[in-house]
């Protein structure tokens, strides 16, 4: 079933909500983005394979927040029979002591309360 207008707004929505949620810290929500089952693949980070929402949650908390300014210009598409929505992340600290922009890519599905990320991974976009 193609995605409709409706639904890129809702993704739209989602992406702004895991926006503010994140860059709150406000890790108890994330089941209004994330299923359940969720993974993030922080490989090109460094970070490796976190699995899991409570996994999400968890690392979230223990991570070193460093200040990042999470932006909400989001392309949502098909792309291979997946919904795929992109948006972009500028990370003024760590990284090791690199400060870089990541485009995020969100696989998401939909479910009985609405579109949730199922995967997500970093593309890093430029260092300085």
């Amino acid at each position: 079933m193609p995605i409709t207008a409706a639904d890129i707004v809702e993704l739209q929505q989602l992406t702004s909500l895991y926006c503010h949620l994140i860059d709150r810290g406000e890790t108890e929500s994330f089941d209004r983005i994330y299923t359940e089952d969720a993974t993030w693949d922080l490989s090109a980070i460094g970070a490796g394979v976190i699995e899991g929402l409570p996994a999400i949650r968890e690392f979230v908390k223990s991570a070193a927040n460093p200040i990042a300014h999470h932006l909400d210009c989001v392309y949502v598409a098909e792309v291979d029979g997946k919904v795929v929505v992109r948006s972009k992340v500028m990370m003024y600290a760590s990284l090791g002591n690199v400060r870089a922009g990541i485009e995020l890519i969100n696989v998401v599905t939909r479910t009985d309360n609405g579109w949730r990320v199922k995967h997500r991974h970093p593309e890093i976009l430029g260092r300085s």
